[in-house]
Parts: structure tokens; sequence; C-alpha cells
């Protein structure tokens, strides 16, 4: 679920399945975009020691939520 704190925005929600045992250690595409009334909505793939998942931009800045 991707939502933020700003009324004025949409709230997106995406569905990820996984094996429970699975953790991702690439990014399934380099890039995921979608477009909403002609706002973009980008999520960046980011990994780490222990926590992998997507960061989501809405507009040029960032927004304040991610999904992992």
């Amino acid at each position: 679920t991707v939502s933020s704190n700003d009324p004025d925005s949409p709230q997106v929600v995406l569905s990820l399945s996984m094996n429970s045992a699975s953790k991702l250690t690439a990014p399934p595409a380099p890039t995921l975009t979608v477009t909403i009334q002609g706002k973009k909505l980008t999520a960046s793939w980011f990994s780490s020691a222990n926590v992998s998942g997507y960061t989501f931009y809405y507009g040029t800045a960032a927004d304040t939520a991610s999904m992992t």
C-alpha cells in the first residue's frame, strides 16, 4: 500500500506476492512507473544488508511512503 500524508495526493495500492522464504537481491525491473492523471509515480529499487524493496516517488519529490 502506497499512501501520502498529503490529502490532495491520491492513494495507490500495489500488490506484491512472494514466497516467505524468498529475498529479492536484485530489482525485478530497472524502473517501474505508473501514470496517474498525468502524474508519474516512480518506484525506485533499493537493497541493503537486511532489507530490499521499492521507494516510491510522486512527481519530482520523494513521497512519504515506501514498500518493502
